[in-house]
């Protein structure tokens, strides 16, 4: 005796699109990673941003993102937050740092957002570099002094 179960997927495989689609109209560099921070999704922004390939960038801990100096911090931080996830920025009065793939550092601002997906929770960090904005900061206060 063979049984066999057919569902339609097809409303899934809709949103799923849908979602990829909006990832990659973000203007910020879109990085989605699991609980155990490994990178599973990007958008090209973020491509843009580091240097890197979305392939290399697949699979690696979202260390790789961040200046050698911060990593252990980081892995710690993230920790606790997979332990209380919910909206949030990052960064608030502290400087945070990005790593490009040629090692140069830059000034960014993060917002974390969880999502409850079917197979656990991942973590969306929306990263923008601010380089403009403290360059511009930075010699508005230079001019007035």
């Amino acid at each position: 005796m063979i049984s066999t179960a057919i569902k339609d997927i097809t409303k899934r495989k809709q949103a799923e699109e849908k979602f990829k689609r909006l990832l990659e109209a973000a203007s910020d560099a879109m990085v989605i990673a699991d609980n155990k921070g490994t990178i599973v999704l990007i958008n090209e922004r973020t491509q843009y941003l580091f240097g890197y390939a979305r392939e290399e960038l697949i699979g690696q801990k979202i260390e790789i993102l961040i200046p050698d100096k911060y990593r252990m911090i980081h892995s710690h931080h993230r920790s606790n937050y997979a332990r209380n996830p919910k909206l949030r920025p990052m960064g608030v009065n502290m400087e945070l740092e990005g790593k490009k793939k040629n090692g140069e550092h830059f000034p960014v601002e993060v917002s974390l957002s969880p999502i409850q997906e079917e197979n656990g929770l991942v973590v969306s960090a929306a990263i923008r570099d601010i380089s403009e904005r403290k360059y511009l900061n930075n010699w508005s206060k230079k001019t007035e002094s």
